[in-house]
């Protein structure tokens, strides 16, 4: 501050100086209000790149999860899967093994009777599987003729019959694969629920 003789360039001084600060404050608050509007701008460009990888990361975790989920219903259906066939492969093997033979014959019949039922009046013609055949004796088929003449036929099949009209126009396929294709569903059913029984018994814990 220059400083003059009289009074009133003192106080023209003082007022000088001061405008002179009040100009340097304006300038700085300018600098400072500038630095804050880039450092807020910058801020949310920030939060909005967070925002995005954070969408992002929760998307990947999402699908990660969907995909962990995925493999394990896979697995699981696979493992019900696998446990299914196993028993089916065992009942199968156990209904074409041979049995005593009053046991097998009654079964037997049972599928012939049932077989014989499908077809219409009339004469027919009973296919068994070879040692069955060699097997059975008229009593056993007139058991299961009914009213109708039945004629034993040995054909290669592994268990079960085949029963056919005499003129072969109409056939029930009453062996073990046509009944295990024929029940599919119901066998299905059985072996599924008597699986997932099996399964929460072991999962869940006692009390």
């Amino acid at each position: 501050m220059k400083v003059f003789g009289s009074a009133d360039a003192v106080v023209a001084a003082m007022r000088e100086d001061l405008a002179e600060e009040i100009e340097r404050f304006e300038r700085q608050i300018e600098l400072e209000m500038a630095a804050i509007r880039e450092q807020a701008s910058h801020e949310r460009v920030d939060i909005a790149d967070r925002d995005r990888r954070m969408a992002a990361a929760r998307r990947d975790a999402r699908e990660r999860l969907a995909h962990e989920d995925g493999k394990d219903a896979r697995g699981a259906l696979e493992r019900r899967e696998r446990w299914i066939a196993d028993v089916v492969a065992q009942a199968r093997a156990r209904l074409t093994a041979p049995e005593t033979r009053e046991v097998r014959h009654a079964w037997l019949a049972a599928l012939a009777r049932e077989a014989l039922d499908a077809l219409p009046p009339g004469d027919a013609v009973l296919a068994v599987p070879p040692d069955d055949h060699a097997s059975l004796d008229a009593a056993w088929v007139s058991g299961v003729s009914g009213p109708r003449t039945v004629t034993l036929a040995a054909e290669p099949i592994a268990g079960g019959c085949i029963a056919r009209s005499r003129d072969g126009r109409v056939t029930f396929d009453n062996t073990i694969d046509a009944r295990l294709t024929r029940l599919t569903s119901t066998w299905r059913s059985v072996l599924g629920s008597l699986y997932e029984s099996a399964v929460t018994a072991v999962a869940e814990p006692r009390a």
